[in-house]
Formats: structure tokens, sequence, C-alpha cells
């Protein structure tokens, strides 16, 4: 199984042009990264840390950051080049990529909930993967509560004197999943007995910042 006969559609210029994703990728290092709604805040957000991340990552042998949208949304190549110009977006406009990388994960999910819901980070050398790194796909709202309840224990591990409030979670996550990942605007408070959790957390917390992409580059 291969990337051989994967096809995307970039922006060239003012045109939207085809091309074979081996073409691209070829004698390059880089790490993909998906995104199915660049027009959202979060997105923004991420995206400007992209760019900060790609600036950084040169020193450390990869050569760019390059979007994957998988939606088939075509508005996401004018709106991240004009944004964000200093990253490459490409199209999985035939959902080829997303099948593939499937097949490769063993993922069990349907396609259409992947694009919408499979956030990943894919380091790629020369046509090969080297590293993977993803947000859970299934039982997203229970592997949250653990990295919350981790998260917790290492704070009130090194601040004994906020032992006493305990552990707790947001009231938001006794919500049904589908709730928790589809409609987190409308979720009120994300507060805990030991502070906030950030929406970032909750869509992004194994990839933003990508700490064991960090270690394996020996960044940190």
């Amino acid at each position: 199984m291969s990337t051989e006969n994967i096809k995307v559609k970039l922006l060239d210029g003012d045109q939207i042009v085809t091309s074979n994703l081996n073409k691209l990728i070829s004698n390059k290092r880089i790490l993909f990264c998906s995104i199915s709604s660049p027009h959202s805040k979060l997105t923004h957000s991420y995206l400007k840390e992209l760019v900060k991340c790609q600036e950084r990552y040169r020193e450390y042998g990869i050569d760019k950051i390059c979007l994957i949208d998988s939606s088939n949304n075509f508005w996401s190549l004018p709106i991240v080049q004009s944004f964000f110009p200093k990253l490459t977006i490409f199209l999985d406009y035939d959902q080829s990529l997303i099948n593939y990388l499937k097949k490769i994960f063993l993922k069990s999910e349907p396609v259409e909930f992947l694009i919408n819901n499979w956030k990943y980070q894919l380091l790629l050398n020369d046509k090969k993967i080297e590293n993977f790194y993803e947000q859970p796909t299934k039982n997203r709202t229970e592997e949250l509560k653990k990295y919350l309840m981790r998260q917790q224990y290492i704070k009130l591990k090194k601040n004994k004197k906020e032992m006493s409030s305990g552990f707790g979670l947001p009231k938001f996550l006794k919500q049904k999943e589908e709730l928790v990942f589809n409609s987190i605007d409308a979720i009120g408070s994300l507060s805990t007995n030991t502070g906030k959790v950030s929406k970032r957390t909750v869509f992004y917390y194994n990839i933003w910042p990508n700490i064991e992409l960090e270690k394996y580059l020996k960044i940190i």
C-alpha cells in the first residue's frame, strides 16, 4: 500500500490544479496536519501555531508543514492562502488520502466521520511514514477525561497545597459524546475544581502542542 496513486488539488497562482501527491512530497520531509473547518476561530488559532512551528521545525530537519483537508471544500484553498500564506494546503478532493490512512491505521469509523473529526499530524520522509500523532477517534469523551485527570494529578502533585480542592471534571463531559464534540460552542462553563479547560484542550490535547513530536525531534 502506497501513496503512488493519490492525487490532490492545490492552488498554483490563482488556478486550482490537480497533482500527484508523490510528486509533491518526493525527497522531502513534511509534516501533514489535518483540518476540516478552516473558517472557525479555533482552527485559525491552530494554524497560527503551525506557522510558528514551521519556522522552528526547519532547524530540526522538517522542510515544511502542509495542511490536508479531506472535506472537498474548495473554499479551504483560498481561505488558507489568504490568511496563512506561509502554509501549504492540499485538498484531498476524492478522499483517496484519508481512505489510505484509514487502512494504514486500522480505523473502523466511517470516512465521513473521520473527515470531520480525525485530527492528526503525519510526518512523511520521502513518501514514507516516519511518525504519526493523533487525537482519539474512539471513546473520545473517556480519553479526554483520562487526559484531564492526568493533568490535574500532575498539577496537584506539584502543588500539594491545592490537594484539598481534589479532582474535578467539567460538567459538559457528562453529556453524550456527539454533544461534547459537535456542539462545543453551545457549551457553557468548561471549569473544573482546578481551573478552566480550553476548547483547544478538548480538541487538540495530543497535538497542540505536539510534545511527543518535539521530543522525537529532540527540541525538548
